[in-house]
């Protein structure tokens, strides 16, 4: 046998005998992983060697280089009053639900996909004006539920899976629009106001009548005459009560 020959056999050989078998390292690095967390994917291929995992709070997503035995924390960029509340596994995906806060205190629910292939995420839908919740994941069935309200227009309910595919839309049924409630509304308002507010003695300075109202509005409409001998209109001054 030729030197070349040999010499290539032994490359082979050695090359051979110095790869990492993933797959272990995985299984063991997984063995060793606390209550506390989840194993969602391994990834590993020629390029990538990856597991992983999340805390069962659904709040944390971690990778674990098993080349660099190094971890990495995968989550979107959140802006103040941001924060992630589910993490599920799809096929191809890993899908977040990321809720926020805005300073009027209204709440939206974000869906967004990490692509295991990819590495990146993308924005699928955004869900808001739902009671008590804008969006929840169900695991058994592995999809998600978002909701779009606004008064006075249909609530759309929105099925993904956790791949970002849309299984179903459907619109549901709204109470019909009605000015009356509108002006009702207002009319208990004004009444409610009106009972807050408390009684304070006016006293008319052309004439010197005194009323107990609660302004005077309702001073003149409770005035037993009228201004005498100025003319028919009081001019108010409030005094105490």
């Amino acid at each position: 046998m030729s030197k070349k020959i040999i010499l290539a056999c032994m490359c082979v050989l050695t090359l051979g005998a110095c790869k990492k078998d993933y797959q272990k390292l995985a299984t063991e690095f997984e063995r060793a992983l606390p209550d506390t967390v989840e194993v969602l994917a391994e990834q590993i291929n020629e390029i990538d060697h990856f597991v992983y995992y999340k805390n069962k709070n659904n709040t944390e997503l971690i990778r674990y280089n098993l080349e660099t035995e190094s971890k990495e924390d995968i989550k979107p960029t959140l802006e103040d009053g941001e924060s992630i509340y589910g993490i599920y596994m799809g096929k191809e995906n890993i899908s977040f639900l990321k809720h926020d806060i805005s300073e009027y205190g209204s709440s939206t629910s974000t869906l967004l996909l990490y692509n295991l292939k990819t590495q990146k995420f993308k924005e699928i839908e955004s869900f808001f004006g739902a009671d008590p919740v804008d969006a929840y994941a169900d695991e058994k069935d592995k999809t998600i539920t978002g909701f779009i309200g606004m008064k006075y227009a249909p609530t759309v309910k929105y099925v993904y899976d956790f791949d970002g595919n849309k299984i179903s839309e459907e619109a549901e049924q709204v109470e019909a629009f009605n000015p009356d409630d509108i002006l009702e509304d207002v009319s208990v308002a004004s009444t409610q106001r009106q009972q807050e507010t408390p009684l304070q003695e006016f006293r008319c300075r052309k004439c010197g009548q005194r009323v107990a109202a609660r302004n005077t509005i309702e001073a003149d409409i409770k005035a037993r005459y009228g201004c005498e001998p100025a003319g028919s209109s009081h001019s108010w001054d409030y005094i105490q009560f």
